[in-house]
């Protein structure tokens, strides 16, 4: 059956290839090339692992010591180098797994840092000097662990410098402690952390003060140091100083984002650059002020209260000697000189003073810290933006459009003239080319993603139809006899070896009547062997002695 299969396959194949064209052919070989060349590229991509960040940013040593035990375990590597030491990637399936073994192996160890493992071994015979030296040694690696696990931390690195003790405390010098940090890319550390970092080395270690900690980063920025411990003002003094920035920066980045908001809306996303500069005046001032309103002729209607009232009177009647003599100092010292005859005197005074109360208005204001002293904005448009459609590169500063655009910006910043608030708006070309290769960028990342997916889905579809087409010339092109072509015996016998059964043989045209008695004598010892098999055993052995 396999022998017949494979004869009318290859005769199948070969009146197929007969009946083609010679362009064709040349057509079908290629189409052939291309399929198998696609179907082993395929493979090759598939075979690809998916690389994944092991780990990042190593020392040289760490990196030396892990690609050593990759290759003792022939795993797959490579290597990248980084700005801040080298990146190992693994096939993303092995990911998890290699960092677990690593953590077994001490791996990373974390730039050289050890701890208190450096006492795992056995320290018998070691001197003095030396455990003193690994137990600081350990101390400050511990330390440094500790402080990497904070998440703006990369790394850290501690240095502490604990001097001997002395008999006499007076000649004992005090312990200090340097800390060097790593931070992320594009993290910063507020102060309450700096302050909390010095807090804990010093905790950590006997006889260190904080202000003996000082904290720097590797770009050389000093964080903390003795001067910002020297007494609570001068930390309050920091403090506020930081919180007085921070407010500065949110003040102007909220008055840069409202002004740009509403010019993006106009003029486009990218083509509007807005810069924001405020100074603010910190200062706490508390006024008190008295007013004094008069009501009389302003008022009339309003009667005054009396606040206070004093009335006297004084009455008084009798005689009095009218002085006389000779006019000078005799006449006057030590009596005056009485004249004869007299006069009667009476009086009556009536004072009365009153006191109204006078309107007061007093009013107490206090400025909170703070306040706009004085903004500056900066605005710059595209001036080859389609929105302005003006088709030169600059624009007149009394350009209507600018003008519109000022107004705009001075209502979406609260600029008060009066404060001395300034606004300067130009519209120039601006620079796009990093925009542009960063468009360009993406583009072909976009291409070859396209490309790469293209080459994928017609390699399987010139599989799938490779296959197809193997599986046509197999089972596809069954001979049909066309019509005058007789069919044999033999056919039929093939046939039916091939399964098919003769009670089902189709009635096919084009017979001719000899062969139609064939078949039917044909499908009548079918049936009689099925019927009858001991008649037709005897029916055969009797056709085998007439043969002989």
């Amino acid at each position: 059956m396999a022998a017949s299969y494979l004869q009318r396959l290859r005769d199948d194949t070969s009146k197929f290839l007969g009946n083609l064209s010679q362009t064709q052919k040349i057509g079908l070989g290629a189409l052939s090339l291309v399929s198998i060349a696609a179907l082993i590229a395929l493979l090759i991509w598939a075979q690809q692992p998916q690389w994944a960040t092991l780990y990042a940013e190593l020392g040289s040593k760490d990196a030396a010591l892990m690609v050593e035990y990759l290759k003792e375990k022939q795993i797959l590597y490579q290597l990248r180098s980084q700005p801040q030491g080298t990146q190992i990637l693994v096939p993303q399936q092995k990911v998890h797994d290699l960092r677990l073994e690593m953590a077994a192996q001490d791996l990373p160890k974390e730039g050289g840092v050890v701890g208190f493992e450096l006492f795992d071994k056995d320290t018998m015979g070691i001197t003095n000097n030396l455990f003193d030296l690994n137990y600081q040694r350990a101390l400050a690696g511990e330390l440094a662990r500790t402080i990497m696990q904070m998440d703006a931390v990369e790394r850290a690195r501690v240095h502490l410098a604990i001097p001997k003790k002395q008999l006499f405390t007076q000649l004992e010098e005090p312990a200090t402690a340097s800390v060097t940090l790593r931070l992320k890319s594009g993290v910063t550390l507020s102060t309450e952390q700096v302050k909390g970092i010095s807090k804990l080395v010093a905790n950590s270690v006997p006889g260190l003060q904080q202000k003996h900690v000082s904290v720097t980063d590797t770009e050389g920025n000093l964080l903390y140091d003795s001067e910002m411990n020297e007494g609570e003002n001068g930390q309050e003094s920091t403090r506020v100083n930081g919180q007085r920035l921070e407010y500065q920066r949110t003040l102007e980045k909220r008055i840069r984002q409202d002004v740009e908001k509403i010019l993006v809306q106009v003029v486009g996303q990218g083509n509007v650059t807005v810069q924001a500069k405020a100074e603010l005046d910190f200062d706490k001032e508390e006024t008190v002020s008295k007013e004094y309103t008069p009501t009389t002729g302003t008022k009339p209607n309003v009667v005054p209260a009396v606040r206070s009232e004093k009335e006297s009177t004084e009455n008084g009647q009798g005689s009095q000697t009218s002085p006389g003599g000779v006019p000078g100092v005799t006449s006057n010292i030590p009596t005056y000189q009485e004249v004869n005859g007299g006069s009667d005197n009476s009086f009556n005074r009536k004072e009365v003073v009153r006191n109204y109360e006078v309107p007061e208005v007093q009013t107490k204001r206090i400025k909170s810290p703070g306040q706009i002293r004085r903004l500056t904005l900066s605005v710059a448009i595209n001036s080859l933006s389609p929105a302005l459609n003006s088709g030169v590169s600059n624009l007149r500063p009394d350009d209507p459009i600018l003008k519109n655009l000022r107004e705009l910006a001075v209502g979406a910043a609260g600029l008060d003239s009066t404060r001395g608030d300034t606004i300067a708006i130009h519209a120039l070309p601006f620079d796009d080319t990093s925009v542009r290769n960063e468009q360009e960028a993406m583009e072909q990342a976009s291409n070859r993603d396209f490309w790469r997916n293209l080459l994928t889905t017609g390699a399987v579809s010139l599989g799938v139809l490779a296959l197809l087409f193997v599986i046509y010339l197999a089972f596809g092109r069954r001979r049909v006899p066309t019509e005058g072509e007789l069919v044999s015996e033999d056919s039929l016998l093939v046939q039916q070896n091939e399964g098919f059964a003769l009670d089902d043989l189709p009635e096919l045209p084009g017979l001719s009547e000899a062969a139609a008695r064939r078949t039917r004598a044909l499908r009548g010892l079918t049936q009689m062997a099925q019927e009858d098999p001991a008649r037709m055993a005897r029916l055969l052995r009797l056709w085998m002695t007439e043969n002989n």
